[in-house]
Parts: structure tokens; sequence; C-alpha cells
């Protein structure tokens, strides 16, 4: 009788412990033929959903490539319903030189619309003005002083087409790749009634014409 207690106890041990796996091997089977009929598994909260551009209502954004022209742009891109989103574009403009003083001030929108329902590229046109006032000067030898020479007031518009992609950096911090074509009207008024020309390092402040429009922007998601 003792034997068979004894070796009904061994075959038990050997055989719950392949219950067990077969068990856990049924339950894993059914998990997965769950999730292939569209059903998701059971535990899912270690799954992080990656933010998207769509889950905001607004972004501020720097645009570092104008504080090569001496512009201070801040944008503001806000969604107006899905896959439709406007921005608009204040600046300022100063560069202050030994015989120039150069100040602007402006405005600029973009209209945005995404390709996809969830996809971060967009197509976009827009409008933009420009208003630049020079004060010239000149060194004056008899006075050894700077001498006033004339003003200049530059208006300039602008519209643009472009093409671009929201690129998710780090939590709630979004950049902006994008590139397109415009075109520029301005007219120019100054006081001694000559023409001139007035540059800004790589742009000439008077053009009319078409140009390349490209740049980057980063900003954060509200």
């Amino acid at each position: 009788m003792s034997n068979r207690f004894l070796y009904s106890t061994i075959l038990a041990f050997l055989l719950f412990p392949n219950v067990g796996v077969l068990a856990q091997s049924s339950s894993e089977n059914r998990k997965i033929w769950d999730y292939e009929r569209g059903k998701p598994p059971a535990q899912t909260s270690s799954i992080v959903m990656e933010e998207k551009i769509h889950d905001g209502k607004m972004l501020v954004m720097m645009t570092p490539q104008f504080l090569l022209i001496d512009q201070l742009r801040i944008e503001i891109d806000r969604k107006i319903k899905h896959r439709h989103w406007i921005s608009f574009a204040p600046h300022y403009v100063q560069n202050h030189t030994k015989y120039q003083t150069h100040q602007g001030f402006g405005l600029g929108a973009t209209y945005k619309w995404f390709v996809g329902m969830e996809s971060p590229v967009y197509i976009g046109a827009g409008l933009q003005f420009t208003r630049h006032t020079l004060e010239n000067t000149a060194f004056d030898d008899l006075s050894k002083m700077n001498m006033w020479l004339y003003s200049t007031n530059i208006t300039q518009y602008g519209i643009n087409a472009v093409s671009g992609r929201y690129i998710r950096l780090f939590p709630h911090i979004f950049g902006d790749i994008y590139a397109g074509v415009g075109y520029r009207f301005a007219t120019t008024n100054t006081t001694d009634g000559k023409p001139h020309e007035f540059h800004n390092r790589f742009f000439n402040l008077a053009q009319t014409g078409f140009t390349i429009v490209v740049g980057v922007r980063f900003g954060i998601l509200l």
C-alpha cells in the first residue's frame, strides 16, 4: 500500500508541470488567435502610443534660419480641424551698421493641408507682407561726423507654395522641414529719388520675381 501511494505521488509530481505548461501554451495560443481575429491582446498597459502632430491644437515654432537675415520670427500653427491647419508668422527686422539703420516688421499666413488622416506630410500656400525702413548716412571729412544722406521705405508682398513634414523629436517637441517656391513684389521709395540696391546678406530687400522658399522650424506642441 505504501509503495502504491509513493508511486502515485511521484506520477502526479511528473504530470502536474506538464499540465501547467500545456495550460499556459493553450492560453498563449488563445491570445494569438484572438489577436489574429481582430481582438487586441489582453495585456496592453505596456504599449505606448506615439504622439502625432494631429494630437495637439497649437504649435509655437521658432525659425532659426531667419536670424541670418536679421529677422526675429515666431510662428504660431493653429489647427482648424483635422488635417487642416493655419500658420501665422509675425516678424521683426533690425540691423544697425556703421552707415545704415535698418528696421522692419511684417506678417505671414500659410494654410496647410495634410495628405493623409494621420500623415505628418502637408502641402500649403500662403501670403506674406514685410515693411522695411532704412536710414543711410556717410562720413563727412570736413565735420568728421556721419552725415545723413537719404531714407528708404520698401514694401514687399509675397505668395508661397510649399510642401513639408513634421517630425517628432521629443515628447511635445516637433520639427518641421519645408521647401517650395514663391513670388515677391516690392515697391521702393527713397527721399533722394535715385535708384538704390538694398541687400540683406543673402537677399535683395526690394526683389521682384520668383524665389526659392526653404527652411526648418522647431517648437512645442500644445
